[in-house]
């Protein structure tokens, strides 16, 4: 996961972040959470990963202002999930 780490470190750094593509989430997070979320959110598992690809490098952005990763890091993909929702037309 020598390239995934990269992105990362780019989103947790300042600067412009990383694209990630959802297959790459996929291998990261495994499918089995990226399935959970879709269910959550009445998406299929490709406009999940999709979707998560496309919020993940901004919430990670916002939670580590200072390229510091805070104490309740647990919550980043909460977080993520929580943003997907919100782009999702009702």
């Amino acid at each position: 996961h020598g390239g995934v780490a990269d992105h990362v470190g780019a989103w947790i750094g300042p600067g412009a972040n990383m694209p990630i593509s959802g297959a790459q989430l996929q291998e990261i997070l495994g499918s089995g959470s990226i399935g959970e979320i879709a269910q959550k959110l009445g998406m299929s598992h490709g406009d999940a990963s999709a979707g998560l690809a496309q919020v993940l490098p901004q919430v990670i952005d916002k939670l580590t202002p200072g390229g510091q990763i805070p104490a309740d890091h647990d919550d980043i993909v909460a977080r993520a999930q929580a943003m997907l929702a919100k782009m999702q037309p009702s």
